[in-house]
């Protein structure tokens, strides 16, 4: 066992951690953590990511990919899969959306989150809706190419989390994207 710590590198990015504690007359027992998988088993993971990011790279010709910890980042901007203050997919979208699903087809161990983000142009609230509108329009369609579900969740950011300073156009545009983020399943 592990003790509790401020890093778990045994689990996958974006991985939802919950410690409980339970309490019985006044004491309490922490649950216990999940083993890490094996050195074996990590090595197989990075290898697999390695491989998709380097294939993702070489067919997503409108996206940014990025090799993180240990999954990938796909980041789409949201001009090449959405019209202005849309949540309508453009037909570049649909190409570049159907390649990412056959890619999930062929590495079927992995997870996918569809996180959209906005600009702060506009009402905060409205933002954060077209945000989740956008990400479910992305989900919907990796939907409709075979991707199962279980393996898809989303969310909305909104304009809570630029990536650049939306004082200037351009960093407006950058903050208007939707990321794809792959981690492996729990198991391989």
């Amino acid at each position: 066992m592990h003790p509790p710590s401020s890093s778990f590198p045994w689990l996958p990015l974006g991985g939802l951690l919950l410690l409980l504690t339970v309490s019985a007359c006044g004491g309490s027992k922490p649950v216990s953590l999940p083993e890490p998988p094996p050195e074996d088993l990590r090595t197989a993971m990075d290898r697999q990511m390695d491989t998709q990011a380097q294939e993702l790279t070489e067919i997503l010709s409108y996206a940014t990919v990025e090799r993180i910890d240990q999954g990938i980042r796909v980041t789409f901007h949201a001009a090449v899969l959405f019209g202005f203050d849309s949540s309508d997919l453009s037909e570049a979208a649909f190409e570049s959306l159907d390649l990412f699903a056959e890619s999930m087809e062929r590495y079927r161990n992995t997870h996918v989150h569809v996180v959209g983000h906005t600009d702060n142009v506009g009402a905060e609230e409205y933002n954060q809706s077209l945000s989740m509108r956008r990400a479910e329009s992305v989900v919907d369609r990796l939907s409709r190419q075979g991707v199962p579900s279980e393996r898809v969740d989303m969310s909305g950011k909104g304009e809570s989390a630029p990536i650049d300073s939306n004082e200037t156009e351009a960093g407006r545009q950058r903050n208007r994207r939707v990321e794809l983020v792959i981690t492996a399943a729990e198991t391989l």
